[in-house]
């Protein structure tokens, strides 16, 4: 399984919002949408 649809499985097991989880590791929602669709990877 790819990492995106890790952390997409893992926010929505979850019930947190893109917006929500990236208030939450301090990064914007677009930088989530990026990793949910493999445009880029966490670095951390």
């Amino acid at each position: 399984m790819k990492i995106g649809l890790k952390i997409k499985f893992y926010r929505t097991k979850n019930r947190l919002t893109q917006e929500q989880l990236g208030n939450q590791l301090l990064v914007s929602r677009k930088t989530i949408s990026s990793w949910e669709n493999d445009r880029s990877v966490p670095d951390f």
